[in-house]
């Protein structure tokens, strides 16, 4: 692992060192630095975080929650609401339809013993 390199009065960390302070995985932050989610410099290919930027990003991020981090993903879908009311009543009929019948009675009746 590289050493912490220290110019003047700024500490500057590499992506593995961050990546182990923060207990995240390295390919998260680099998901956060290529969103601009983390404070961060570039120096050619490499990427450097100065401390004290870092503690105030964690700082700013206190409470941020759930609300931020969790983001649903749903399909689009080209059926309206009532097409699909019409499919789930078909299905749901579909199943009665074989459940029911004269031979077999209703099915959340219970059978008694008749003599």
């Amino acid at each position: 692992m590289e050493e912490t390199r220290k110019t003047g009065d700024q500490e500057f960390l590499t992506l593995a060192e961050l990546a182990q302070r923060l207990n995240m995985k390295p390919k998260t932050l680099y998901v956060r630095v290529s969103k601009g989610g983390l404070p961060y410099y570039r120096i050619g290919r490499l990427i450097r975080f100065r401390r004290d930027e870092i503690e105030r990003w964690l700082e700013n991020q206190r409470g941020a929650g759930v609300k931020e981090t969790i983001k649903v993903k749903t399909r689009k879908t080209n059926l309206s609401d009532s097409r699909i009311d019409r499919m789930v009543r078909k299905a749901i009929d579909q199943e009665r339809g074989e459940g029911y019948t004269p031979s077999h009675g209703k099915p959340d009746q219970i059978r008694g013993s008749r003599r």
